[in-house]
């Protein structure tokens, strides 16, 4: 009797899920996806989903519904060997990466290639000449345009734009929630900082459950900010990476950006750069950005993405100084979910107006304000070793000042740090040295790194300095960095914009003076290239080589850092360089 009962349950679901469904399914067999609709791509946006052929070749692939052939091509590379089913509803069915056709095609293919003496065609066909029937076969699996044995499928609306077939059309078996593995938080305004950082940082979530995440840290935000996520679907079978269905970010509640990969137009699918930033290498380097850039014109993203703690900007979610909570939502399209639970605190840091070593007593003069009007708490550290070691001194108001007796070292260093009610802090290093005669210098190392909307440089030196170091660009412009900032008592960050920095050799000056009076003198030279979508620069490489670089999508302008790398290990026996090494770093809004 239970054996029974169990078979009816079995078949009575099934013929359930078979009814539930438009079209059939492409392939025979089970549902297994190795790539789903709207993942990331370099330059574009996936269009249909993959399945998994387990390495096999030559599965018949079969008419979804009822149509006829209306395209029929043979490349290289992109989708290989593909055909276009038209349904009678006007969907037109995208059969990609495909091992052989289907006889009548086959024979058609074969005898245009013959007469035009090429191995590659491009058929566009009549419609209602080649019709198939609901499951007929319509061609084979393959592995043409591609690496592996899979079936590339997309469906098309009547205007030709690609839209998700499992958002209502198919189900398939998956109870994996989509795992979520970092937040990236994006200063978006000059003078933003997230916990002290001018640049993009990025922080990794616990597992808490099966299903939730959870950032231990409370991030600290000052300014204008959006955020994103590292973020994927697995569906359980095999360890493949997919793209959810929907990602949605809440603050304290409300909804601030939804984006769901609904459908696109081929026109938009260059916005891909504007919905993505690339950290590095691994999978987890890239962020889903929640927040929308200018020129993302897709319709199936909602909300701005954008918080900020100053009340005249008209855009954006303003929140009040204190702490806020932060929920980022994951389905897939089997709806399975995962949350993640961040918290922060938007909060105006104090501003120094004051921070010196006096030249007529050994006192120091400090002060500082929060642009809110709450309280200050002021504290002062002395080093007489180049800021190995500190020592706190006592402070006492002076006024709208404080003051505290220091060391008569005329070469110590300070470290003076305000911090208000809610932890936010800013801090100075400084110092009253008399500038030197005898021979000595400070050693400074500069790292340059392209950002999407400038160069960021980066000073590390070897001493304290007594103040910031002046920053600019050598040449006509002498411009100085929109941004800089100490992040330490040897190490500051700058930031030059697109429109500062020249196409051919930069100069970066850097000077200033360490905290025994010693000067600080470098310059630096990096090899820019600016780009424009659509164009070509020519540049010259180690060893007398050119080289030609062009943006393969229409963004720009995009800055282009070239220079030379170490070579990690010889050449291959029987090779011999001809060049020096060398590496191009590049990033656009």
């Amino acid at each position: 009797m239970r054996r029974a009962i169990a078979i009816l349950v079995l078949l009575a679901a099934a013929a359930s899920y078979a009814a539930a469904e438009v079209y059939l399914w492409p392939l025979h067999g089970e549902r297994r996806l190795s790539s789903s609709f709207g993942e990331f791509r370099e330059g574009h946006y996936h269009a249909g989903i993959d399945l998994r052929t387990f390495g096999r070749t030559g599965l018949p692939t079969i008419a979804i519904a009822e149509g006829s052939i209306v395209r029929v091509k043979i490349a290289p590379s992109g989708y290989g060997k593909a055909v276009y089913l038209m349904l009678e509803d006007g969907v037109t069915a995208v059969y990609a990466h495909l091992g052989g056709f289907d006889g009548r095609i086959d024979s058609l293919a074969y005898h245009r290639r013959l007469d035009t003496g090429s191995s590659w065609c491009d058929l566009h066909l009549p419609a209602g000449r080649y019709r198939y029937g609901v499951g007929d076969t319509l061609a084979f699996t393959g592995i043409s345009g591609t690496s592996a044995p899979h079936l590339h499928f997309e469906l098309r609306d009547d205007r030709e734009r690609p839209f998700n077939p499992l958002e209502s059309l198919y189900s398939l078996p998956d109870d994996v929630p989509p795992v979520i593995s970092g937040l990236e938080v994006v200063p978006l305004r000059i003078g933003s900082t997230a916990g002290g950082s001018p640049v993009s940082v990025t922080a990794l979530f616990r597992a808490s459950g099966r299903q939730g995440y959870v950032l231990e840290d409370t991030l600290r935000l000052d300014g204008r900010f959006g955020f994103g996520v590292s973020v994927w679907d697995e569906q359980g079978f095999g360890l493949y990476r997919m793209a959810p269905m929907s990602v949605e970010i809440f603050i304290d509640g409300l909804s601030l950006y939804r984006s769901v990969n609904t459908s696109f137009s081929y026109s938009q699918t260059n916005e891909i750069r504007l919905e993505y930033d690339i950290l590095g290498s691994a999978f987890t380097d890239r962020f889903l950005l929640l927040f929308r850039k200018a020129g993302c014109s897709r319709s199936d993203r909602g909300g701005h993405g954008v918080v900020h703690c100053e009340p005249d900007l008209p855009e954006g979610m303003y929140l009040e100084r204190g702490i806020h909570r932060g929920e980022i939502v994951a389905r897939d399209a089997s709806g399975n979910e995962s949350r993640a639970f961040f918290t922060f605190v938007m909060n105006r840091s104090p501003v120094i107006r004051i921070a010196k070593r006096l030249a007529a007593a050994a006192e120091a003069v400090v002060a500082a304000e929060d642009p809110e009007g709450g309280i200050v708490v002021h504290e002062l550290y002395e080093s007489l070793d180049g800021g190995s070691s500190w020592s706190r001194i006592d402070l006492a108001p002076f006024g709208s000042h404080f003051r505290g007796a220091v060391s008569d070292k005329r070469d110590a260093v300070y470290r003076y740090v305000a911090r208000d009610s809610l932890g936010g802090e800013s801090a100075s290093c400084f110092a009253a040295p008399v500038p030197l005669q005898r021979e000595g210098r400070v050693f400074a190392e500069t790292v340059p790194e392209v950002l999407p909307d400038g160069l960021l440089i980066t000073v590390r030196t070897d001493r304290a300095l007594a103040a910031l170091p002046d920053i600019r660009l050598a040449g006509g412009t002498h411009a100085v960095p929109e941004v800089l900032a100490m992040t330490g008592p040897g190490r500051f960050t700058a930031i030059f914009t697109p429109s500062q920095l020249g196409d051919g050799v930069n100069l970066v000056q850097i000077s200033g003076m360490d905290h025994r009076g010693y000067p600080l003198r470098s310059v630096s030279a990096f090899r820019i290239v600016m780009l424009e979508g659509g164009k070509v620069a020519e540049i010259e490489l180690p060893g007398g080589i050119r080289a030609r670089l062009r943006l393969r999508t229409h963004a720009g302008p995009a800055v282009c850092l070239v220079r030379e790398v170490a070579l990690q290990e010889p050449p291959p026996r029987g090779l011999r360089a001809v060049s020096r090494p060398f590496r191009i770093d590049y990033g656009w809004q």
